[in-house]
């Protein structure tokens, strides 16, 4: 009983002076000074959760990551680094793990919508939705829509994960005409990935073609193969096809589905099917597939199992034949494998540069690949690459303008106009009772009913180029100079060879979608 009163400053024993012994003058100043020093904790706690939803309450203008775990800390940490706050929704983060780098937590399922009112959803720049589950990320994009202000909306990014789910959410959401309160984003991570994984480790630079080889065709290896067939086709228009050796034991099946869904990987790529296990790879076979070809530039090794693929990736490097060749392998989850070759602390050597071991989630957890990695960007490119092409067709050469330039040299204005034009598609199909699905059945081919569609169609992209033009501070003018455009005008107005040329891109738009991955259809009315 006398030793609880110590902590109390009101123990009996000690109010008569001393001397005592050692142990309790200890105690006798210890025991009050630990329950000051409890109070001050506690007060400090409470203090410290008012202020975080004070704070939270006050942003502005802020990030908010819904969903993710671990995900979600390692975006809210570059995003950080811009300066902006951030809040992370999410369970399975604990606070103090958030606070450890400078982010503010809010506990609590995104998809509950005082959750997201708390974490200051209405007011924030920019929300990114990482759920594992697609339709997780659904629940809470509807959630964070319903909480947007009018006129303050902000911009949404959300992972869908399948890719079955996500080709078809995409042709959904490029096919609602209507001004959205959210400006909805959808991307794929594995999509993400690969095109991170090919600006890290691009395929070869020859115009004439090479050789690289894909081991593993799972998500990240299929998504891989049409990234490298896209990257041939916008870098080197009319060049040689790039031959792939695409290992995995259902790669004949998964090879041609791909194809059927993205035609262009047949002209931009000549990719050769070997069903054979990754695991079952050794030596022997790797030398012979390495030697089926041109000089193999790339070994991408996408196995799902980290063990397998760094037992392939290190086959491979005793099997290669040409000294240039790079073994590239990504691994699952977090970057200790990578830091263990190529960090300062690393433990093994990268066998002189040509061995790469990158983790999946650095290659695509960053804000800038997200924001470039959308499926509106992915269309923006295949009507960039159709335009290009056409207009090389025409005898342009390369570079004569500024919009005959590949995607990665085009100046930013001229890739936001191609947004512009992809975010609009959906309102052109729309207008002829029409909508966009994922492609599936390269046989249900498209056709316009008659020329008055096309010429319909025709004059309202012309019509959305003339706002977007004016909008940029074009001006309408008979001589084209800088900013001064003769195009400027009303259709009625249009010389018949540009009225041809608008035509011509409305025509050409069924098979653009069908290499984006999309295919036409119409609804049955019942007139």
């Amino acid at each position: 009983y006398y030793d609880l009163q110590l902590f109390v400053v009101n123990s009996l024993p000690v109010s008569y002076g001393g001397p005592y012994p050692w142990p309790l003058e200890v105690a006798r100043f210890g025991a009050p000074a630990a329950t000051v020093y409890a109070l001050a904790a506690t007060v400090w706690l409470l203090l410290e959760t008012r202020i975080l939803q004070l704070r939270i309450r006050l942003a502005s203008g802020h990030a908010v990551i819904c969903g993710g775990g671990p995900s979600a800390l390692q975006l809210g940490n570059r995003l950080r680094r811009s300066g902006r706050p951030v809040v992370v929704v999410d369970d399975q983060v604990s606070p103090a793990a958030a606070r450890a780098i400078g982010l503010l937590h809010v506990a609590g399922d995104p998809r509950d919508g005082e959750v997201m009112r708390r974490a200051g959803v209405d007011r924030a720049a920019e929300v990114f939705i990482l759920h594992e589950e697609s339709a997780a990320s659904a629940a809470s994009v509807l959630t964070a829509a319903r909480l947007a202000a009018p006129g303050q909306s902000p911009i949404c990014y959300a992972a869908i994960a399948d890719q079955e789910v996500y080709a078809g959410l995409s042709a959904r959401h490029f096919g609602w005409p209507a001004r959205q309160r959210l400006k909805l984003n959808l991307f794929n991570p594995d999509e993400l990935a690969a095109l991170a994984l090919l600006e890290a480790e691009p395929p070869p630079s020859d115009v004439e073609g090479g050789h690289v080889v894909v081991v593993g065709l799972g998500r990240l290896g299929q998504a891989l193969l049409v990234e490298l067939a896209r990257h041939r086709r916008s870098s080197f228009p009319g060049g040689g096809r790039l031959l792939v050796t695409a290992v995995d034991a259902g790669a004949a099946g998964l090879v041609a589905r791909l194809q059927r869904q993205a035609p262009f990987m047949l002209q931009a790529c000549e990719v050769r099917a070997h069903g054979l296990p990754a695991d079952g790879l050794d030596e022997v076979l790797l030398t012979e597939l390495l030697a089926a070809g041109p000089q193999t530039d790339r070994v991408y090794v996408c196995c799902d199992e980290e063990a397998v693929a760094l037992r392939v990736a290190l086959r491979a490097l005793r099997a290669r034949h040409q000294r240039s060749m790079r073994v590239v392998v990504y691994v699952e989850r977090g970057s200790a494998f990578s830091a263990a070759f190529h960090g300062e602390d690393r433990l093994f050597d990268d066998a002189r540069g040509t061995l790469r071991v990158l983790a999946l989630r650095d290659l695509w957890l960053s804000p800038e690949h997200i924001r470039g990695g959308l499926v509106t960007e992915r269309l923006a490119r295949e009507l960039h690459a159709s335009y290009l092409g056409a207009c090389l067709a025409n005898g342009e050469a390369l570079g004569s303008r500024p919009t005959l330039l590949p995607w990665g040299q085009l100046p930013d204005e001229y890739r936001e106009s191609n947004r512009d034009l992809a975010r609009h598609v959906g309102e052109k199909l729309a207008a002829i009772n029409c909508i966009l699905v994922p492609a599936f059945d390269p046989s249900l081919t498209f056709a316009y009913r008659d020329e008055q569609e096309v010429q319909m169609l025709a004059r309202m992209e012309h019509e959305r180029w003339v706002r977007e033009r004016l909008g940029q501070g074009f001006v309408p003018d008979p001589f084209r100079d800088g900013r001064f455009h003769p195009d400027l005008v009303p259709w009625s107005q249009l010389s018949g060879p540009t009225r041809e040329k608008d035509a011509q891109f409305i025509r050409d738009l069924p098979s653009i979608l069908a290499d984006a991955g999309f295919q036409v259809l119409r609804v049955a009315t019942s007139d």
